[in-house]
Formats: C-alpha cells, structure tokens, sequence
C-alpha cells in the first residue's frame, strides 16, 4: 500500500492505521485472555446459583404445602387388592406368563 500523503483532509498514513489496528489487536487479545479465564468460573458459579434455586424451589414447595397436598391424595386413593391368596397367586402366575412370553 502507500502511504497517503495528505493529512490535511482527515487522511491518514498507513503507519497510523497499523498502529491503531495493533492497539485493537492488543485490546482483543487482552479481553479474549481474560475472558477465557473467567469463563471456568462463571461455570461453577452458574452451578452453585442452580443448586441454591432448587433449594429455595423446594423450600417454596414445602411452604406452600404441595408435597402434602400429593401426599393426602395418595392416602385417599382407593387400592385394589385381591381378597384371597389364591387370586393373589393366580394373578402372580398370569403376570409371569406375560413376562416370558414377550
């Protein structure tokens, strides 16, 4: 390239543009630098925020009482259960056939 000559109109040398792109070259190089070693430890921080979050989520959930809610509804449910042992063994017997079968 050539080194322009004028100055007067805002133009700059070509000694001008290659030390200003070195200075951006180095200010790039600086943040990349930095930033690389930053990066493991936003990781680990990211994962000690999210472990904190579930915490809380669960402690809101304990709060609020839906753990107990499911669990009232589980006690309520109705629970079929064979009556005899002979229908508990045939039940048994037929479920083992199905497994061997497929």
């Amino acid at each position: 390239m050539k080194n322009i000559e004028k100055k007067g109109n805002g133009e700059k040398t070509n000694e001008e543009f290659e030390k200003t792109f070195g200075q951006i070259k180095s200010t790039y190089d600086i943040c990349r630098k930095e930033l690389n070693e930053y990066q493991p430890i936003a990781v680990v921080e990211r994962d000690i925020l999210k472990r904190e979050l579930e915490n809380v989520q669960n402690e809101n959930d304990v709060l609020l009482g839906k753990h107990i809610v499911k669990a009232q509804q589980m006690r309520n449910e109705d629970i079929n259960l064979l009556c005899t042992t002979e229908e508990l063994q045939f039940y048994c017997l037929s479920r083992t056939r199905r497994v061997y079968n497929n």
